[in-house]
């Protein structure tokens, strides 16, 4: 089945960006480091900019990308 669905932008659709807010959502900075790391990795300034290909690699490996999340939001600067 397909998980996320475009439209004619090749971008989520707005139920496909409401299904990721609930999956990865929850504490605000936790948030904002995934928002910071989805615009450093695919250049997107917000969810709604992901295309459905993205955002299904964000929910195939959801471990993997908020371990990758955690280790930017703590990297030195």
């Amino acid at each position: 089945t397909v998980l996320f669905r475009s439209n004619s932008f090749n971008r989520l659709t707005a139920d496909g960006v409401e299904h990721l807010e609930r999956l990865l959502g929850g504490d605000p900075k936790t948030e904002q480091a995934i928002l910071d790391y989805i615009k450093l990795k695919w250049g997107c300034p917000n969810l709604s900019y992901l295309t459905p290909k993205q955002a299904e690699a964000v929910v195939a490996r959801t471990e993997q990308f908020m371990a990758a999340v955690w280790k930017l939001q703590n990297q030195p600067f």
